[in-house]
């Protein structure tokens, strides 16, 4: 295939994989999700083939009786990538932190030392939390708006932070005993209707100048806060012409905002069941769907479309009129809005579970080495993307299906890059400072 454009890769790391069912399979190592070992060899694998950036997702809202049936992410996020900066040199570190039930200083303080310690490679992924409210002393979830008003006060809030020393501040004169110039280190005021603070951080801008920020949605709300505050958008987007449209969409917007166009970048979330032949993509993809428990998975199902009435012995059935005009009316999610145009299509609910169970409404190609790697190509070469985050279904198949079949033929299309040639995420990412 032709290549004109090369593309950006970063990859999902802290659990057992994407598929609900992941854990299930020999060698998941699911009785390792706490420990460093399992994900230090995975992202100095990852580092070896070159990626932008390992990536950390969060949620907030740790439903116990989820456990039963699947192992979610056991580590914090900054954590666990502030012990992968020490073993790892080059790599990309983003971890996500929601704007809903954390401070703007903290959240400041906390991303730009990861990004000090790891010689620039840090960037923060910015979440509006859907649930998870009790665990920070709240009776109800702040409305939609109030999660995004509070996001942008937030992001501001935070970016001022970055920026309250100015790069020459420090002086290191040991002769006058002068280490830093105060004049150059301006405090922060910020009074808003959900952030209000006043203060500097302790610590300098970073060689990058200030972590990457990233943001997950594809809501109006969440393109309009991509375009002005992001360097990333990750979305979710199965379909090529609706990636296009997207893509074209928070463009527009961002130049509208005073930015250029590629300023921002956009990132799709990809799920590939990858193998040598079609045939084997499909049987590994089966054995994943046929350990679903698709009991949890419905209970999951309807967490998201919570005044949905359904029941498991609908599962090879498709969706009433009634139903789907019950899932219509649910506040909409990214995930919310794929699933339930899959269930308008006439999907059966097992149809629409193993969506949910798999990739949640990412893209989810079942092929061989060459044809989902000429998928992607031509979704960069087409602008649908920028990149990929890759979210392997489970750490056997998935993951080695990615970094030792895919990446390298990728590296022989001149498709992605064959060594980094800079040392910060910024750099990978062809960003300005």
């Amino acid at each position: 295939m032709s290549v004109s454009r090369s593309m950006h890769l970063a990859l999902v790391i802290g659990d057992v994989g994407f598929h609900q069912a992941a854990w299930r399979l020999d060698g998941s190592h699911a009785d390792q999700l706490a420990r460093l070992d399992v994900f230090k060899s995975i992202a100095q694998r990852a580092e070896q083939a070159n990626l932008d950036s390992l990536f950390v997702a969060d949620v907030l809202g740790f439903d116990v009786a989820s456990v039963e049936s699947w192992p979610t992410n056991q580590l914090e996020p900054l954590t666990l990538l502030s012990a992968l900066s020490a073993v790892t040199q080059k790599i990309g570190l983003i971890g996500t932190q929601s704007s809903t039930f954390n401070e703007a200083y903290s959240i400041a303080r906390q991303f730009l030392s990861l990004d000090h310690l790891s010689n620039g490679r840090a960037g923060w992924n910015v979440v509006t939390s859907r649930s998870g409210q009790q665990h920070y002393g709240l009776e109800h979830l702040p409305s939609h708006d109030d999660r995004y008003e509070r996001a942008e006060e937030v992001a501001i809030a935070v970016k001022k932070l970055w920026e309250s020393w100015q790069p020459d501040a420090i002086v290191l004169n040991k002769h006058t005993g002068i280490y830093a110039t105060a004049e150059k280190i301006q405090e922060v005021e910020f009074n808003g209707q959900h952030i209000k603070l006043k203060g500097a951080l302790p610590s300098p801008r970073s060689i990058q100048n200030r972590p990457v920020i990233v943001q997950a949605g594809s809501s109006e709300e969440g393109r309009n806060f991509a375009a002005q505050h992001a360097d990333i958008v990750f979305t979710m987007q199965p379909s090529a012409s609706d990636a296009k449209a997207f893509y074209q969409d928070v463009k527009r917007r961002a130049v509208s905002f005073g930015r250029n166009a590629d300023d921002l970048k956009v990132f799709q979330g990809i799920t590939p069941f990858v193998a040598e032949t079609i045939d084997e993509a499909v049987r590994i993809k089966n054995e994943l769907d046929e350990l679903t428990d698709y009991t949890y998975a419905l209970a999951r199902f309807q967490l998201i479309f919570k005044t949905l009435s359904v029941t498991i012995e609908q599962l090879n059935q498709g969706f009433t009129t009634k139903q789907l005009q019950q899932m219509q009316e649910t506040e909409k999610s990214t995930t919310a809005l794929k699933l339930y145009q899959l269930a308008s299509s006439r999907a059966t609910l097992k149809a629409v579970l193993n969506a949910l169970v798999t990739a949640r409404g990412h893209w989810t190609p079942v092929g061989t080495i060459i044809d989902i790697s000429n998928q992607m190509q031509q979704r960069v070469n087409e602008y649908c993307t920028d990149g990929f985050i890759i979210l392997p279904s489970d750490l056997h198949h998935g993951l080695n299906g990615f970094l030792d079949g895919i990446v390298p033929h990728l590296k022989r299309n001149h498709a992605f890059r064959d060594a980094y040639t800079g040392e910060t995420l910024r750099a990978h990412l062809g960003l300005k400072y």
